[in-house]
């Protein structure tokens, strides 16, 4: 997603662009975000953002975690350090109040597996908060305790369209296979 303009009549200037992972969200709304612009070729740069809730950066391609809900616009500004003109660019993100994703019922079958075995997981996901923008990622995952971090074993990543929820709660059933490279042990299988 790309947003850009030209602002600078009375000196050299260039056309800077935004380019944002996510233009609308739910909060708290983590995202990505990357500066593109017309400079010359072997200029050197500096990078001014505000991302319209107070919050600024001078990196190139930041992230920024919009806490709360609201219309926040966002600006660029890049320049180009040893006098070779500026470009300024805007774009506008749009944050819904949070969603209240909860996952219940989670059973797989068989208990007892091996790696390379066939399980199939069953679970119901509810939303008690605000409607869900966009979509959202399922993480199955094995785990040494009951909570998804970075040392657990991601089984399968499933995007979810969050208007599936409209209606109420999504009881869903997946089919699939237990990864050879998982080590005997004894882990609890969660959904994320």
């Amino acid at each position: 997603l790309f947003a850009g303009c030209d602002d600078e009549p009375d000196g050299p200037s260039f056309e800077a662009l935004i380019q944002a992972s996510a233009l609308e969200g739910n909060a708290p709304m983590p995202v990505q975000f990357e500066a593109r612009h017309t400079g010359p070729l072997a200029g050197e740069f500096s990078f001014s953002w505000s991302f319209g809730d107070g919050e600024t950066s001078d990196e190139e391609n930041p992230e920024h975690a919009f806490e709360a809900a609201g219309a926040y616009t966002v600006t660029l500004t890049v320049t180009e350090v040893n006098g070779g003109g500026a470009g300024t660019a805007s774009t506008t993100i749009t944050v819904a109040e949070p969603t209240d994703l909860q996952v219940e019922n989670v059973q797989f079958t068989p208990q007892r597996l091996r790696a390379g075995a066939e399980m199939t997981v069953n679970w119901t996901v509810r939303n008690e908060g605000a409607a869900v923008v966009g979509s959202f990622d399922q993480v199955i995952f094995l785990s040494e305790d009951d909570a998804w971090d970075a040392s657990d074993i991601e089984i399968a990543r499933l995007p979810r369209d969050g208007a599936d929820l409209s209606d109420g709660p999504k009881s869903h059933e997946l089919p699939l296979v237990l990864l050879e490279t998982v080590m005997s042990g004894d882990y609890r299988l969660g959904v994320a």
